[in-house]
């Protein structure tokens, strides 16, 4: 005689799988904080790769350069990097509309100091020393979700905050 599982059973091992899903299933499943890091460091090698064909560029007029750990200089320590907003264009460039492919722009607010705009989900903030773009409001910075360029006298550098995403 053959036996099998009593439907009791199969019902108890129902809900336990059911609960297991509940519980576990949103860890595994829920890929948006990976997808918003990729796009960081995606949108962080946009920026480093804008940064060198400017440096390349600025090279090729200039000549005289030497590396630091700071950045690119020439012999007469003109930095050869981009700055994050362009004083000296009417209107004013800023570095992450130059270099960073994105979509259109939705929104945009721009002061004498600085810039916000939005392009779907992702939003971008630039002033006078910092580039960011990423996920959240205003300057970008109390969501810790973002890629930054920074340039001031002296310091170069690119970073990805991914805290808070």
């Amino acid at each position: 005689m053959t036996r099998g599982f009593t439907l009791i059973e199969l019902i108890i091992v129902i809900v336990i799988l059911g609960i297991l899903a509940v519980t576990a299933a949103p860890r595994f499943i829920d890929v948006s904080t990976d997808a918003k890091i990729a796009n960081l460091d995606k949108f962080k090698s946009a920026m480093q790769e804008g940064a060198r064909i400017f440096q390349m560029k600025s090279i090729i007029r200039g000549g005289g350069v030497i590396t630091t750990p700071y950045g690119l200089y020439d012999s007469a320590g003109d930095e050869k990097t981009p700055e994050p907003k362009s004083e000296a264009t009417n209107p004013n460039l800023y570095f992450v509309e130059t270099f960073v492919e994105l979509s259109s722009m939705d929104t945009e607010t721009k002061t004498n100091t600085n810039r916000f705009a939005t392009h779907g989900r992702v939003n971008v903030y630039e002033d006078n020393i910092v580039s960011r773009i990423g996920y959240g409001d205003g300057n970008l910075t109390a969501g810790n979700c973002y890629a930054e360029y920074r340039r001031e006298v002296g310091v170069t550098e690119f970073i990805v905050v991914s805290t808070g995403c």
